[in-house]
């Protein structure tokens, strides 16, 4: 039949709907002539992965009724997030490294469907994985540091715990933001490379938190090793407290900072409850020190906390537990110090003690020895508990050098509190002599910040101008320089082994190793945390806190104490702590620590 001229007219192309980024931030989602390519204008100029919506059907999953007479629910096939990035982020995806964040769907290649629990290896549903984890990383060396962080990481900080025999591969897909902070703290990198780690893992959180607010306990648990480990300059950074409280508010919406219902709790595992209970006070003792430091009340601190110890203590599911519930109750018992000092946590300049705080005082030093009767005494094993414990009593009686008291019987129990201070300092300094290079080079910022603090602290009795109180005794009886010359050494042999591992992997794998440059290597972990210590010491040492070198900064002292009393020894300074510290040495010598 001869073709009529009168056809029928071709549709316009169809609109590309709103890809899911743009939908989560309420913008408008363009494609440049009208085709989806690599993703929309928006996402390209953002750098992010331009991921398209899912819809999900509402008829019901088909019922399939086997043999036996039992239903199978057949999962319908509604793409998964996690796998759907699994196909965008690999190296297999034109070209682009999974850990830039770029890149879309190719045409040919289908999502992979939901399924509800992790599929078996080697099953023929199984997701598709890339050749390499990325960052010219192989999976050997992955796995390599997934066993390194269930074996030597996990023992320094037990709030993030992975089972055994768990493979990289499944972490890479179950876990991806956990996956990649435990690749960036347990391989040997350079610190050139470590950098571009850290960035990818800030955009990755960027976009998957706060962009398309994907919540998951995996991601919450990534975010806690990241913090934990990631950022060297945690006594003055502000990224930290961000961080912190992100992971607070991701805590908060996955609802594991309040108990749940009986009903929900029966009907899932004891393993999946106790996971949530370590992530949740992980959060606690993290905030802790971050509150502590600039005289904020624990926004977790609650009877919560300690329900979480008892289910942990009761299940003692894995051996780290116990040392998670000692690092907690030591965090416990700081919390309790606001208690017993007026203004403590409003960073009043005078604090007045409570009418029974000597009855306090008493109590919570006889709950810290009960605490730590199970402990082996000196044991090298426990040296970190007998340190927590030394550190927990000195941070108890410290706050006495602020107070200024307005009688015989205030002055008596300010000289008595500042007593057991120098013993509990004396102890903690011969105790810091004794942490290995080890223990500096896989330590979290909790355990350097506890070091530091208990300088700090112990600076200040050695500092302090209080009636009846002899600051020239104290300087003899605590060798203050010999301790932090002690750690430089430690921290230097740290850096020797450290380089030593570097180069082994460097050799061993030269594709995942960049050179880096004079000032990137500044901004090595271990290096800034020595650099820290020697500008803490430098300044002490300036103001005669060395009894050995009373006679060389006499004249210093003399001429700083001509004029008034030095702020800094003087019983209504601020809280002598991190924010006022190095505040201080910020004005002095910006450079120094930065």
């Amino acid at each position: 039949m001869p073709q009529t001229t009168g056809q029928r007219r071709q549709s316009p192309p169809r609109r590309p709907r709103a890809c899911l980024p743009c939908t989560k931030a309420k913008a408008r989602c363009q494609y440049e002539n009208n085709e989806i390519g690599d993703g929309c204008n928006r996402c390209r100029r953002l750098s992010i992965s331009c991921a398209p919506q899912t819809t999900k059907s509402l008829r019901k999953p088909r019922q399939v009724k086997s043999k036996d007479g039992l239903e199978n629910t057949h999962v319908l096939a509604v793409p998964d997030q996690a796998h759907h990035e699994l196909l965008t982020n690999s190296e297999a995806v034109n070209g682009v490294p999974w850990e830039t964040g770029i890149g879309t769907v190719p045409q040919g290649h289908q999502s992979i469907p939901y399924h509800s629990k992790p599929l078996p290896s080697g099953s023929a549903t199984s997701p598709h994985l890339p050749s390499s984890p990325g960052f010219g990383v192989s999976w050997e060396q992955a796995q390599t540091a997934v066993n390194d962080f269930v074996m030597i990481f996990t023992a320094h900080f037990p709030f993030i715990t992975l089972d055994p025999d768990v493979t990289a591969q499944q972490l890479f897909i179950e876990k991806p933001l956990l996956f990649r902070a435990i690749l960036m703290i347990a391989i040997d990198f350079t610190p050139s490379k470590r950098r571009e780690i850290r960035r990818s893992v800030d955009a990755w959180i960027g976009q998957h938190l706060l962009v398309m607010e994907e919540q998951s306990l995996g991601t919450l648990q990534g975010l806690i090793v990241y913090i934990a480990w990631a950022n060297p300059h945690f006594y003055s950074d502000r990224k930290a407290t961000q961080l912190i409280y992100l992971a607070i508010g991701l805590a908060h919406s996955l609802g594991i900072t309040k108990g749940r219902s009986l009903e929900d709790t029966q009907a899932r595992k004891e393993a999946e409850i106790n996971e949530e209970h370590r992530a949740f006070l992980a959060c606690y003792y993290i905030v802790a020190f971050d509150s502590f430091q600039f005289g904020r009340a624990n926004p977790l601190a609650s009877s919560y906390v300690q329900y979480c110890v008892e289910a942990l203590e009761r299940s003692a599911e894995f051996p780290t537990d116990f040392l998670l519930i000692k690092l907690v109750r030591f965090r416990q018992f700081i919390g309790q110090i606001p208690t017993i000092y007026q203004g403590i946590c409003e960073m009043n300049w005078c604090r007045e003690i409570s009418d029974d705080g000597s009855e306090r005082l008493e109590e919570i030093r006889k709950d810290l020895d009960d605490f730590m009767s199970d402990i082996a005494h000196k044991h090298p094993k426990f040296l970190l508990l007998w340190s927590l414990q030394h550190s927990a009593l000195i941070q108890l009686h410290l706050p006495m050098t602020y107070v200024a008291p307005d009688s015989a019987g205030g002055s008596k129990l300010q000289l008595e509190c500042m007593k057991y201070c120098l013993e509990a300092s004396r102890t903690a300094v011969g105790m810091a002599k004794s942490f290995s290079p080890d223990g500096f080079l896989y330590a979290p910022f909790t355990t350097l910040t506890d070091f530091v603090s208990m300088i700090i602290a112990t600076s200040r009795i050695l500092l302090v101008e209080v009636d009846g109180w002899d600051r020239e005794k104290a300087r003899q009886i605590i060798d203050l320089k010999a301790c932090i010359d002690e750690i430089l050494a430690k921290l230097k042999t740290t850096k020797i082994v450290k380089a030593e591992r570097v180069a082994a992997a460097a050799a061993a794998n030269p594709s995942s190793y960049a050179p880096s440059s004079p000032e990137e290597e500044k901004q090595d972990g271990i290096l800034i945390f020595e650099r820290l210590i020697e500008t803490i010491r430098d300044w002490l040492d300036g103001k005669g806190v060395f009894y050995a070198n009373k006679d060389h900064s006499t004249q210093d002292v003399t001429n700083e104490q001509s004029l008034s009393t030095p702020i800094y020894a003087s019983p209504q300074s601020p809280q002598w702590n991190f924010t006022f510290f190095f505040e201080y040495l910020l004005r002095v010598n910006p450079s120094s620590i930065l």
